[in-house]
């Protein structure tokens, strides 16, 4: 890259800025190479000029093609791509990251997410879902793409919104997801395999809805607020078992939890974490959801 840079001084006659630099991309292919993404990660952590809030991105398919679009609201890709980065609007995308986010998960081997986008034309790319970077592999092992996306926000992220879809009595109903908190806690500390519960309280509203069924009947509320909780925990039950059996990938945080509120146990069990006895793969997860429906909207009913 340095190479490269001094062969660009030579056509356009100045030295390049790097604290003009927006964003990075990485291919999928690259990035599940091996090593390959922590190496060539060492040029935007070692340059002493560059800014660590410079944006990392995982694209799924030669990362080049993605500064040739011509996006119809932004002069500069970049600056597209950038603005892309920062939705926080739906469920399924993930928390922009930085040079010097990504700097902190190297350092300290841990695992994490990385923002995956796709190009739909040649004037604009889609928020694809999430890059699952091992840090005991040092590559990218998967992907988490729709309600697999999600399960996982609703266990870490609290400013994201974003809707749910789900069928109650043969009537499609859309919920707004307003505000998303949740709580790891470990339930034991000798005994194996651990024991984590991950509480997750959803505060939403209805935003659209298909047939005649009152929600201002508590009855009716009721059993809409029961199967909105149903829904929301099977879709977290299902990116957890993705990411212990089929990832062995810990991006959920209970290795975070660990290392902060129990750190004598992390450090026993740091080093077979996701490797060797698999110790975050046999951990058993339980999920509790409480949700509020806060408002109906501006009707009580259809039709």
């Amino acid at each position: 890259i340095i190479g490269i840079n001094r062969d660009m001084v030579k056509q356009i006659g100045r030295r390049t800025n790097v604290t003009h630099l927006n964003v990075v991309l990485f291919s999928e292919a690259v990035a599940q190479e091996e090593d390959l993404f922590a190496n060539l990660m060492d040029i935007f952590l070692r340059e002493k000029e560059m800014l660590r809030n410079v944006k990392i991105a995982i694209t799924k398919d030669e990362a080049s093609n993605y500064l040739d679009i011509l996006p119809e609201n932004e002069k500069i890709p970049s600056k597209y791509l950038s603005n892309v980065l920062e939705n926080k609007s739906n469920l399924d995308i993930a928390q922009p990251i930085t040079v010097g986010n990504v700097q902190s998960y190297l350092l300290s081997n841990r695992s994490f997410i990385i923002p995956l986008i796709s190009q739909v034309n040649e004037t604009t790319v889609n928020y694809e879902g999430i890059s699952v970077y091992n840090g005991s592999k040092n590559k990218i092992v998967g992907t988490l793409t729709g309600d697999e996306a999600k399960g996982l926000n609703f266990i870490h992220s609290k400013n994201k919104t974003g809707t749910i879809n789900l069928t109650f009595d043969e009537h499609n109903v859309t919920f707004e997801i307003l505000e998303i908190k949740s709580k790891i806690s470990l339930k034991n500390k000798k005994m194996r395999p651990l024991q984590f519960e991950i509480t997750i309280d959803v505060n939403s509203g209805i935003a659209e809805q298909f047939g005649s069924f009152d929600i201002m009947k508590e009855k009716n509320y009721e059993k809409l607020q029961k199967a909105l909780e149903k829904e929301i925990k099977q879709i977290v039950l299902n990116t957890v078992s993705i990411l212990q059996n089929d990832l062995q990938t810990d991006v959920i945080g209970l290795n975070k939890h660990l290392y902060e509120r129990h750190y004598p146990l992390w450090e026993s069990v740091k080093d077979h974490w996701e490797k060797d006895q698999h110790i975050f793969k046999n951990s058993e997860v339980h999920i509790t959801v409480n949700a509020t429906i806060e408002k109906p909207g501006n009707i009580i009913k259809s039709h």
